[in-house]
C-alpha cells in the first residue's frame, strides 16, 4: 500500500531549516546590540559639543576641525534616528533626546576614565626600587617593609642599600631615603624628621654594683664606634659627642669599630659597651627595652631623614604611595622615640 502525502500551500509549507536558523539568531540579538555600533569618538564629539554648546569649542578641545566634529556629530544622529542638537543661525541648543542622552553619556565616560586610571595605575606600579643606607635598611625599614606589602599588594618595592654619600643615579632608584638633601639636577629633596644621636646601651650596663649613670662612667666600658653619618660627609662620633657634653679625662677607654653600624647596634645589645645611635635608627631596640639612653643629656647632635626621588616620578600614583608610606613609618617613630627617649 502506497503512502502519499498532500502538499501545503507553498506559502503554508515551514521555512527551511537555515532560514529558521537566521530567525532565532535575530531573535536572541540582545536590546542594547546597537551601542557596540555607536562609535566612541562621535560620542565624545557630542559630549563636549553639548557642554560648550558649540561646535567649534568642542573641535578646539579635541584638536580636530569644527567640520570633523561636525560630521561625527551627524554620524551619531543617523545611528540614534534621532535629532540631539537644534542648529539655527550661529547658536545651537540640545533637543529634547541631546538633554536627555547626555547625562548617561557623562557618566559612561567618568566610569570609563574612572576604569582606565585604575588600570593605568597598576601598570605605573610594576617594580619600584627604594634605596636606603644599610644600617638604615636593615635595623628599621627591614622590620616593616612588610606593612606596606599588605596594604598595596599591586605595588612591588625592590629595596637596595646604598651608602648614604655615594651618587644613587647608579642605583635605577625611584625613592630613596638620605642624610641631607640631594643636590643632583632632576632629584627633589624632602625633609620627613630630624632625628638626635645619643648614647645607647644595654640596660644590663646600667645595672650591678658598679653602673652606668652618667657620662665620665664611660671611662669604665668599651666604646661602640661606627661611621654615624649626619649628613653629607658630616660625621658624629664619640669624640664630637662627649666634648659638646662637656666630658674630658676619659684618656683612652676601650673601643671597638664596626662598618656598617647595625653591627655596632647589635654589640650594644649584646652589652659590649656603649653605641652612638640614631633615634630612628635604634627605634625597635628603644621600644623593646634591649637598649636604652643612660643619659638625659642633648648635645645637640642631628641627623636629618629626607626623601629623595627623580622630577619624573612626582606625580606618579605607585611612587606617591611609597612617599606616603615612608613618610608616614617615619613620623610615627619619631613620635614613639620622644615617648620612651
Amino acid at each position: 500500500m502506497s503512502a502519499f502525502r498532500i502538499a501545503a500551500p507553498r506559502d503554508k509549507l515551514p521555512a527551511p531549516e537555515h532560514a529558521r536558523k537566521k530567525v532565532r539568531k535575530a531573535e536572541k540579538k540582545p536590546p542594547d546590540a546597537m551601542d557596540s555600533k555607536l562609535p566612541l569618538k562621535a560620542l565624545r564629539a557630542f559630549e563636549a559639543a553639548a557642554r560648550h554648546l558649540s561646535f567649534t569649542k568642542a573641535a578646539d578641545e579635541m584638536h580636530v576641525t569644527t567640520g570633523a566634529v561636525s560630521h561625527q556629530i551627524k554620524m551619531l544622529e543617523d545611528a540614534l534616528g534621532v535629532k540631539l542638537f537644534h542648529r539655527s543661525n550661529n547658536s545651537l541648543s540640545l533637543s529634547a533626546a541631546g538633554a536627555d542622552f547626555l547625562p548617561d553619556i557623562r557618566e559612561s565616560f567618568r566610569l570609563l576614565n574612572r576604569a582606565t586610571e585604575r588600570v593605568a595605575a597598576r601598570a605605573d606600579a610594576a617594580r619600584l626600587v627604594l634605596a636606603v643606607p644599610p644600617t638604615l635598611g636593615s635595623r628599621w625599614l627591614a622590620p616593616r617593609i612588610s606593612r606596606f606589602s599588605r596594604l598595596r599588594s599591586d605595588i612591588v618595592v625592590d629595596v637596595v642599600a646604598a651608602n648614604a654619600m655615594e651618587d644613587l643615579s647608579h642605583t635605577g632608584f625611584d625613592v630613596a631615603v638620605r642624610y641631607g638633601p640631594v643636590p643632583q639636577v632632576g632629584y627633589e629633596s624632602e625633609l620627613v624628621v630630624v632625628d638626635e644621636v645619643f648614647p645607647v646601651c644595654s640596660p644590663r650596663l646600667c645595672k650591678g654594683s658598679r653602673p652606668l649613670r652618667k657620662p665620665a662612667d664611660l671611662k669604665r666600658f668599651t666604646l661602640l664606634h661606627y661611621p654615624c653619618l649626619l649628613k653629607d660627609y658630616v660625621f658624629a662620633d664619640w669624640a664630637t659627642w662627649l666634648a659638646l657634653a662637656g666630658v674630658d679625662g676619659l684618656g683612652n677607654p676601650r673601643s671597638l669599630t664596626f662598618y656598617p653600624g647595625t653591627m655596632a647596634i647589635d654589640a650594644a645589645v649584646a652589652g659590649a659597651g656603649v653605641a652612638l645611635g640614631k633615634g630612628i635608627v635604634a627605634t625597635d631596640d628603644l621600644l623593646s627595652g634591649r637598649l636604652v639612653r643612660p643619659f638625659d643629656i642633648d648635645v645637640g647632635l642631628r641627623c636629618e631623614h629626607h626623601l629623595v626621588f627623580p622630577k619624573a616620578t612626582r606625580n606618579h600614583p605607585s611612587h606617591i604611595a611609597v612617599r606616603d608610606w615612608l613618610k608616614a613609618e617615619l613620623l610615627a617613630s619619631s613620635k614613639a622615640l620622644k615617648a620612651v627617649c
